[in-house]
């Protein structure tokens, strides 16, 4: 009885020592292995806009780890308007953010023309950041009113064929800090990893959605996505 005595009072101690303990979580984990080619990328969906003719699904043709990436395939010369992909996000609470993942393009770098957005929940008009691929140069973009519109700083280029990691880190509240910092790698074969700061923008409310939007007019390319995730540093 008294060794019971004891081993509960240290599995209470030990809960209570949690929550002081710092945690690095995936909130967010997709390496798309568990799902079958063909198939819809979970947790991803349409969100608006007319798809035409452009494929999106979990493919099995490229990958950065294992055998198998979500793909957005716009080769189809009839796909000209635009529309766009989202998936919910995180509402972390605090802490570092770092959303992250491996991508590849393949097709002419004047053709292929897209973004990803991270919106509140107030998604039609609380819009926080955004990375702009464009003529083969990534321009990471924040909606802070003290950022002026015309500043589109170049984080870097990309090559059709190769594999890239790319990430924003920012705080989740204005007591965690202020800057978003957008950072891309080039990998196979491994290069140097250039980093832009911006100032952040917090949301209205919450947390909503990243989208993943084509632009109109523009197609003759595939975009591959591959270890997404979303991590929370809790301080």
């Amino acid at each position: 009885m008294n060794m019971i005595k004891k081993l509960l009072s240290i599995s209470t101690i030990c809960l209570l020592l949690l929550p002081l303990l710092p945690v690095t979580a995936a909130e967010i984990k997709q390496d798309f292995e568990d799902q079958v080619p063909g198939s819809l990328p979970r947790g991803w969906g349409k969100a608006w806009g007319k798809q035409e003719e452009d494929l999106f699904m979990v493919s099995s043709e490229k990958a950065f780890s294992g055998s198998r990436s979500m793909v957005v395939d716009r080769l189809s010369p009839e796909s000209t308007k635009m529309w766009g992909l989202s998936r919910t996000f995180p509402d972390f609470k605090s802490g570092i953010i770092k959303l992250s993942f491996h991508f590849l393009v393949i097709g002419p770098g004047n053709r292929a023309c897209f973004s990803f957005e991270l919106r509140g929940a107030a998604a039609n008009t609380d819009r926080l950041a955004a990375l702009l691929f464009k003529d083969r140069k990534i321009i990471p973009r924040s909606y802070a009113k003290s950022v002026k519109r015309r500043d589109r700083s170049i984080l870097g280029r990309y090559a059709s064929g190769q594999w890239y990691r790319i990430s924003l880190s920012f705080p989740a509240t204005p007591a965690d800090g202020d800057k978003l910092i957008a950072e891309l790698t080039p990998l196979k074969p491994f290069g140097k990893t250039a980093v832009l700061k911006l100032p952040m923008k917090f949301p209205q409310r919450k947390y909503g959605i990243l989208m993943l939007n084509t632009s109109p007019g523009k197609n003759g390319y595939k975009l591959f996505i591959d270890d997404f995730t979303v991590t929370n540093i809790t301080h």
